[in-house]
């Protein structure tokens, strides 16, 4: 749930500066940040090998050409996890109720919705 809301922010803020895609590095070992990126969308564009201290470390290039669609996917999975706490259910009944109200007014608009 951080990991979401910190690339949401990172998004959202590169969104707003201008930017309309996205790209960052990730050590090829690392499978738990590499599944997280490409469900998120993320996609391979490129790999080098850098040498530090006789060792070789493989990075890959993760990116995103389209923010906008990037942001519209975070706020899926965003919501799809608020689902899964009792906060998330609590909103989940809160919306619900909403719609049900808005749906009754629909069909008699003489009724106001009250919360």
């Amino acid at each position: 749930m951080i990991g979401l809301r910190l690339f949401r922010a990172m998004s959202s803020s590169l969104q707003q500066r201008g930017f309309s895609a996205a790209a960052l590095w990730v050590l090829r070992e690392n499978l738990r940040a590499r599944r997280f990126y490409e469900r998120l969308g993320g996609k391979v564009f490129a790999e080098r090998e850098d040498v530090r201290d006789g060792a070789t470390l493989v990075e890959l290039v993760y990116g995103w050409p389209d923010l906008n669609q990037l942001n519209r996917l975070l706020a899926r999975s965003f919501l799809g996890n608020l689902t899964d706490d009792a906060y998330g259910q609590m909103i989940r009944r809160g919306i619900e109720s909403l719609a049900k109200k808005l749906d009754a007014t629909v069909s008699n608009p003489n009724r106001s919705i009250s919360a």
